[in-house]
């Protein structure tokens, strides 16, 4: 019986660490098949290790998961959503999309209970995962400068080639890459000490760089719930680290302006056109670092909690507020076009805001089985084609597969019922990952919560997917074998501060 729980151990650490370490990694064909190649890898492994943990683990242990029951009624909801789909083969694999059929989600289930079984596994996939992340944001910054070490950009067009970068393609899917990696890395040099501590810090001021090599938008999210956490815990040092990355950044773009890919209408071009704003704040950071570790041993905890805590509040109030104002009372003015998402209308976001509102409409109006079990992974695309392609297609001069949106995208293919399971299913994950704790554990539910917010604006897709599935249900594994350091880190003590 030992030698099977041996086995099962590490099913589940080998599965984590080599999902989090290689997935990232996987390219083949340049970026024309990044996607089939994520994709299958995955697959192929998640289901290997479900079986093998089947296996070899204590028929015992499958009573009692939390997560059990959810896990179930999604792949029951799975199931029959393709069986009544219009097109079976597209609901299993979808071949014309971003191969996220029902056969993509299994794997997602499977790699979720792997996980799930051992707490060990959330050691293996953080520290894997801040090993690969650091090439793949190093490649994002050569690309940045028109650098092609491996000659991805070759059979692309001047045209496409501004909207792919590094080994995860797509930069919307980059910037969903970077609130996974940017968070982790920024909670884990809170809670760790000497060469870890350092190796997470240089991690975390690659990813700060990544947000401006990105140019997507939406990598904001993770660079504020980034500095959010940071000042939360009172970590000056570290946030002191990521805004001196954005200021080196910045001011390699305004030096080598003629060499590197165009930030016109990026919120981060703010960053690279005004680079000593953020090195005035990576000094303020650094002296309030200094203060702090000379006035007491002990930081303030209580008054960073509430300074972060209202300035978050204050910011998401204002932004609220002018969102509100210029959506629904001034749309005269005229915004810039970085400033345009202040405003919705069908071009807010890249005109998600047209494919947004015609995907609710679609399924306002469908028939009862549609509302409750969706048209099948893989089968959005025809009936959204269908109903409203040629407005689409006016508006955008595009024709868009899905919703741009997880959560639509999981309303229209799996329904009312999938996306309450999947709604769940998370849910409990957090629930248990909060209690777990842990300084690994802690960093993958921060990376977790972030990734969770940035899929409200984009869609499902297998590059960073099968990353936030395994972060999140190591961290939910039961046990807490990664106990936070006691000693101060450069921050706060209390793990979930």
């Amino acid at each position: 019986m030992k030698a099977r729980r041996r086995i099962a151990l590490i099913v589940s650490c080998a599965f984590a660490g080599g999902v989090m370490l290689v997935h990232p990694l996987i390219v083949h064909d340049g970026f024309f098949d990044i996607n089939r190649a994520k994709a299958y890898s995955f697959i192929f492994a998640a289901y290997i290790a479900f079986i093998l943990r089947i296996i070899f683990e204590k028929r015992r242990a499958l009573r009692g998961r939390p997560g059990l029951f959810f896990g179930a009624a999604f792949a029951a909801v799975l199931t029959l959503s393709v069986i009544f789909a219009r097109d079976t083969a597209a609901a299993l694999f979808d071949f014309d999309g971003r191969q996220c059929g029902a056969v993509y989600f299994g794997a997602l289930l499977c790699a979720a209970y792997v996980c799930a079984g051992e707490s060990k596994s959330r050691l293996w996939s953080v520290h894997a995962f801040l090993c690969a992340g650091a090439p793949v944001c190093a490649l994002a910054a050569l690309n940045f400068f028109h650098i092609d070490p491996f000659g991805f950009y070759t059979k692309l067009s001047a045209r496409y080639a501004k909207g792919f970068i590094s080994t995860i393609g797509n930069t919307d899917f980059f910037a969903a890459f970077l609130s996974l990696y940017l968070p982790l890395a920024c909670v884990t040099a809170c809670e760790t000490r000497g060469l870890k501590r350092i190796f997470a810090l240089v991690c975390a001021g690659m990813g700060a760089a990544g947000v401006i090599w990105c140019r997507a938008d939406g990598a904001f999210i993770a660079l504020g719930a980034s500095a959010y956490l940071l000042l939360r815990r009172g970590a000056f040092d570290a946030l002191a680290c990521v805004t001196g990355a954005l200021s080196a950044a910045g001011a390699l773009c305004h030096a080598f302006k003629t060499h590197i890919m165009s930030l016109s209408g990026c919120l981060c071009r703010y960053i690279a056109e005004y680079p000593a704003v953020c090195a005035a704040l990576a000094a303020a950071c650094a002296l309030i670092c200094i203060v702090q570790k000379r006035r007491s041993d002990r930081p303030y905890v209580r008054s960073y909690r509430q300074t972060a805590d209202i300035s978050a509040g204050l910011f998401v109030a204002c932004v609220c507020a002018a969102f509100v104002y210029f959506t629904f009372i001034d749309r005269m003015s005229v915004l810039d076009k970085a400033l345009s998402h202040l405003r919705f209308s069908d071009t807010w976001g890249t005109y998600r805001g047209a494919v947004w509102t015609r995907a609710l409409r679609l399924y306002l109006h469908s028939d009862v089985k549609t509302l409750l079990l969706g048209y099948g992974p893989g089968g959005l695309s025809a009936p959204l084609w269908e109903q409203y392609g040629a407005e689409l297609a006016s508006i955008a001069g595009r024709r868009f597969n899905d919703a741009h949106s997880s959560v639509i995208q999981y309303l229209l293919t799996t329904g009312a019922l999938g996306l309450s399971a999947l709604c769940g299913l998370i849910s409990c994950a957090l629930a248990r990952a909060f209690k777990n704790g842990g300084a690994p554990g802690n960093a993958a539910l921060c990376a977790a919560v972030t990734y969770i917010l940035h899929s409200l604006l984009t869609v499902t897709q297998p590059e960073t997917g099968p990353l936030f599935v395994v972060l999140l249900f190591s961290a939910y594994a039961r046990g807490s074998a990664d106990a936070p350091d006691k000693k101060r880190c450069g921050g706060v003590t209390d793990a979930r501060a």
